[in-house]
């Protein structure tokens, strides 16, 4: 039979799991402490995504475009990763950190940043969900122009903000 999980206590959001997690088995229990520390996890994720994948899979669309389709392909492909990947992290810093109740604007300011980038990244699929398709032959209409200059350009603004934001992140993580 599999290894059974079992719920001891339930913690307000605000007092976490510190930096050691322990998995109760039937068998006994396994420590993975070193492996487990959220800010580390969220992290990582974080900076996969925003400061390798997301910024490649942009740089690819605007510099391989004349490799058509495969630029769109490449594209596509990294950014659905990296916005996969930093959901994940998104989702380890709502569940476990409090930011913007602390007084340290530090924190506070790689919050709102943080909620800034993801916000504009979560909102690029249903961006591309509604883009006006080109049509062969025929110069771009306005509405495509009108996309193509509100994707870009909150894309780019995305991608700078996302800077600050893991250089706060990376300050925070020494302060602890």
């Amino acid at each position: 039979l599999p290894p059974v999980l079992t719920t001891i206590s339930v913690r307000p959001a605000n007092v976490g799991c510190g930096n050691n997690l322990t998995l109760f088995c039937p068998n006994g229990s396994i420590p993975v402490s070193g492996v487990a520390n959220v800010r580390e996890w969220h992290g990582a994720f974080m900076m996969t995504s925003w400061g390798v994948l997301l910024p490649s899979g942009v740089l690819i669309a605007h510099f391989l475009r004349h490799r058509d389709p495969t630029w769109f392909r490449l594209h596509r492909t990294i950014q659905v990763a990296g916005i996969v990947l930093a959901l994940v992290g998104f989702i380890i810093a709502i569940t476990n950190f409090e930011v913007f109740g602390v007084n340290n604007p530090r924190a506070q300011a790689h919050g709102y940043c943080g909620i800034t980038v993801m916000s504009i990244g979560l909102l690029q699929p249903i961006n591309a969900f509604f883009r006006p398709h080109k049509e062969k032959g025929k110069p771009k209409s306005t509405g495509r122009n009108s996309w193509e200059g509100c994707h870009k350009g909150s894309v780019w603004f995305a991608i700078l903000l996302a800077v600050p934001t893991i250089i706060l992140g990376t300050f925070l993580l020494s302060d602890r």
